[in-house]
Formats: structure tokens, sequence, C-alpha cells
């Protein structure tokens, strides 16, 4: 895909460099987006560590939860 994209782009002036810029800027967002999501968690669970638990949550335990309506991920 990427050899019939470049043969594409070489006959249009520009295309090719805007391409380019784009993909590089898509990256940057995608590497921040993530970034911040995974800190944010990662902060939020250092500040808040009575919400955090340690312990799996039984069989038992994970069919009364669902009973209930709450979902478990």
């Amino acid at each position: 895909m990427a050899y019939l994209l470049t043969v594409i782009t070489k006959r249009i002036e520009g295309l090719n460099e805007f391409l380019t810029i784009a993909s590089f800027y898509f990256f940057i967002i995608f590497c921040a987006y993530f970034a911040a999501k995974f800190l944010h968690r990662y902060f939020f669970m250092k500040a808040n560590m009575k919400y955090v638990s340690y312990q799996p949550i039984t069989a038992k335990e994970r069919k009364k939860i669902k009973k209930q309506g709450v979902e478990i991920k």
C-alpha cells in the first residue's frame, strides 16, 4: 500500500510533503492522547489508593455483583 501511495503522490506536486506532515502530526496526537490517558490513570490511582483493590474478585462475588447490575472491567 505504501508503494502505491508513493507512486500516486509522485505525480501530484506537494502532496507527498503534505501527507508526510499530516501523518507526523497524526502520530504525535495519537501518542499524546494515549500518554495522557495512561498517565491520568496512574496519577489517579496513586492519589486515591483507597479505591484501588489488589485482591481479585472471586467467582461468587462476581456473580453477586453482576446480579446487582454492576459491570466489572
